[in-house]
């Protein structure tokens, strides 16, 4: 009987000498993914690793403790912190298993650990993250992925459309038949458009017999006109000792928005120099902006008659449209 008490006591000892590190502490760790691919494990500020440091993690499922198979969705990145990327000593495998060395960088205590996995694991299921380093370190922590609700918005911009004239009638008074009449009163024309297509816009004048008589300027009731001209391309000044009503555009004035330089009344404005504008028609382009614009510009108004024109009085209607 003695020697079997013996016997015992020899193993009890044996048994208090294999027991783990002195050292070893379970830390609280928390474990976050937003798509299933790239985890974050969070570590506590006791947890201070160092260069050629070991961490080893193991993923399982949470329902069944069956180790999730990293051999075909291996990590491709780990970091510690906000230093470089660390060694990837084993990148995962059927076991799940992931072993990370610690590089050169001496990143701060409790530094996050991020890592990135090939593909993203399975939706709707609850996997187990458990964590050990070689200061002894160890935890485990849940992190459980559930089909996310997706809510569509629309919303839909209307399309808007402003479009303005200032500057009042235009009163040319008593005309000189030597040189070129130009009206004090010029007319401003704004506009503005959130359309992607942008603006076209036109105009046209009307005057003489009863008023009918396109692009003209006229005695009412009579077939006394001043007509008009348009469509020329550059002339130095309008008079030509010729009889004529027109109009040019000054220089386009962006306020907003992009405006086309391919088509952004290039053909009826040349700056401060006067150029004819074609409303001889019934209609006629005067411009066109071919994005979301607002913007304005200044029309002024040129007659020009000569010794032999009618007496009377002349008037005409000008309209814009865009």
């Amino acid at each position: 009987m003695n020697k079997i008490i013996a016997s015992l006591a020899a193993f009890a000892l044996v048994a208090v000498t294999v027991i783990g590190p002195v050292n070893a502490a379970g830390v609280a760790i928390t474990v976050t993914s937003p798509d299933r691919q790239t985890f974050t494990v969070a570590l506590p500020a006791g947890v201070d690793l160092e260069a050629a440091d070991v961490i080893t993690l193991k993923i399982t499922t949470a329902s069944n403790g069956n180790a999730v198979d990293l051999s075909g969705n291996a990590v491709t990145t780990a970091t510690l912190g906000a230093g470089a990327a660390e060694t990837l000593t084993n990148d995962g495998d059927a076991n799940g298993v992931i072993v990370i060395t610690e590089g050169g960088d001496d990143e701060a205590a409790g530094a996050d650990l991020v890592f990135a996995l090939t593909s993203a694991l399975t939706d709707n299921t609850a996997y187990v993250v458990a964590y050990s380093d070689t200061d002894s370190n160890f935890s485990a922590a849940i992190v459980s992925f559930g089909t996310a609700s997706t809510v569509a918005v629309t919303a839909t911009v209307d399309p808007v459309l402003t479009f303005s004239i200032a500057g009042g009638n235009v009163d040319f008074g008593s005309l000189n038949p030597v040189g070129d009449n130009v009206a004090a009163t010029q007319t401003t024309v704004a506009f503005s458009t959130n359309a992607t297509s942008g603006i076209v816009l036109s105009g046209s004048a009307v005057g003489g017999d009863t008023g009918t008589t396109a692009g003209a300027l006229g005695i009412a009731g009579s077939t006394s006109v001043i007509p008009a001209i348009g469509g020329e391309t550059n002339p130095t000044a309008f008079n030509d000792a010729a009889e004529y009503f027109a109009v040019d555009l000054q220089a386009l004035a962006a306020t907003a928005g992009a405006v086309n330089a391919d088509n952004a009344f290039s053909s009826a404005d040349n700056g401060t120099a006067d150029r004819a504008n074609a409303l001889s028609g019934v209609t006629a382009l005067v411009g066109s902006v071919l994005d979301p614009v607002a913007a304005s510009f200044n029309v002024r108004y040129h007659v020009g008659i000569v010794p032999t024109t009618d007496a009377g009085s002349y008037s005409g209607t000008v309209t814009y449209t865009a």
